[in-house]
């Protein structure tokens, strides 16, 4: 019985998650975040006390360990965070310290061993990605006022807020709808395929556009070993679908391409702009790492580690160049390096990697569930060098590390 209740209420939370908003009516709050903390803490909290009242059914591999001692210095990082309350509670409207990182744990933990990942719940994921994507799309072109509704100031962000994070959803499920349909040969999943496309083109946002090649290329590399004509067969269909819809894309917004491309090209011209001053931004995360290498400035305490190190590059060169204060490094590997210290980055990165290898021992070729969730993995981690954790999308990711690091076949 308990083990039905984890899994359902793990699962409402995945599903969930990325939806979850409440609309900007009637005065309302604009948070993007309110609700979503809610479920993410009171699920965890649930997920936490059924795990206790069976402790002695516990058990704990090298990956559920690695991953415990990278929390364990997270825990460690926030007592010695040169922000006590932000550590723990995370940065404003962000929400990412030590409470959440126990968050992310536990739904690690929970989907690894309770989560029934069937058929059902892969449906459920895929249903709520297209209402996202319809509603992303809407907000692009302004339809059914739901600019009005969701946020003017992130215009196809739809309930995730911004369409970066959008980009970061969009890099987990598409490359997972693309191998269903490449291996099922189903035609009902052209559809989501499609839209999310689409989606993904609306976004803008280039590291998911480069985690969707980095998924291409590998994908392109396994049906050729495969050797399969049928695999063949239905990429070179989903080839022309994603052209045709790329070709929409620009018809309708025919400088939406074009004008990131010159962005693009502007910012390598002056390289303390790239990738929208990504560099300045993380010449600010080496001063932190310089100063305090072992444990960081503490959990989503970037800016305050930045202000005691190097306030005149805070002050006059980070603020003025971006025209805002930075919550985040913009690389989640950077980002845990400044923030939590080098030996929390690299038991993180040896986790993932034992995962990973966990994954490819399970014979791909074969088993291709395992190769859908390698490829998942390695898309989120692909965007993830140019973009930021945020607490509606990275417990789907820590459930895929969960599910993808089972002893038994995916």
């Amino acid at each position: 019985m308990t083990k039905k209740i984890i899994n359902f209420v793990l699962s409402i939370t995945l599903i969930l998650l990325p939806i979850m908003k409440i609309p900007i009516c009637f005065g309302i709050s604009s948070s993007f975040y309110g609700a979503k903390i809610i479920l993410l803490y009171g699920s965890a909290s649930i997920l936490l006390i059924l795990l206790l009242i069976n402790y002695k059914d516990l058990s704990f591999d090298k990956a559920d360990l690695l991953l415990l001692s990278f929390l364990i210095l997270v825990c460690i990082s926030t007592f010695f965070s040169l922000n006590l309350r932000v550590s723990i509670l995370g940065s404003y409207d962000r929400f990412e310290g030590m409470l959440t990182f126990i968050a992310y744990y536990i739904i690690y933990y929970s989907a690894k061993y309770f989560l029934k990942f069937d058929k059902k719940f892969i449906a459920y994921i895929i249903a709520i990605s297209i209402v996202i994507s319809l509603l992303a799309i809407s907000q692009y072109f302004d339809l059914f006022f739901t600019s009005e509704i969701f946020s003017k100031e992130a215009i196809g962000g739809a309930t995730l807020g911004n369409q970066n994070f959008l980009g970061t959803y969009i890099s987990i499920i598409l490359p997972a709808i693309m191998c269903l349909y490449i291996f099922k040969g189903n035609k009902i999943l052209l559809v989501p395929n499609a839209l999310l496309f689409f989606t993904l083109l609306i976004t803008l946002t280039r590291s998911a556009w480069i985690a969707f090649f980095v998924c291409s290329a590998i994908g392109i590399v396994y049906i050729i070993k495969s050797k399969k004509k049928e695999y063949m067969k239905r990429f070179g269909i989903l080839f022309a679908l994603f052209l045709v819809t790329f070709i929409v894309f620009n018809l309708l917004s025919p400088d939406a391409i074009l004008g990131r491309y010159k962005t693009s090209k502007d910012e390598l011209e002056n390289k303390d702009k790239a990738g929208s001053g990504r560099i300045i931004i993380w010449k600010g995360a080496f001063t932190i790492i310089k100063n305090r290498p072992l444990l960081g400035s503490g959990p989503d305490a970037f800016v305050y580690g930045v202000n005691t190190y190097d306030r005149d590059y805070l002050v006059n060169v980070l603020i003025p160049s971006l025209n805002a204060i930075p919550d985040k490094v913009h690389n989640e590997f950077l980002q845990i390096a400044c923030t939590i210290g080098i030996p929390a980055l690299i038991i993180y990165l040896f986790a993932i990697a034992l995962i990973l290898i966990n994954l490819i021992k399970k014979d791909i070729h074969k088993n291709t569930l395992s190769f859908i969730l390698l490829l998942c993995i390695i898309s989120y981690l692909s965007q993830a060098f140019f973009n930021i954790s945020v607490l509606d999308i990275a417990p789907l990711f820590w459930a895929l590390l969960g599910i993808s690091s089972r002893k038994e076949n995916a």
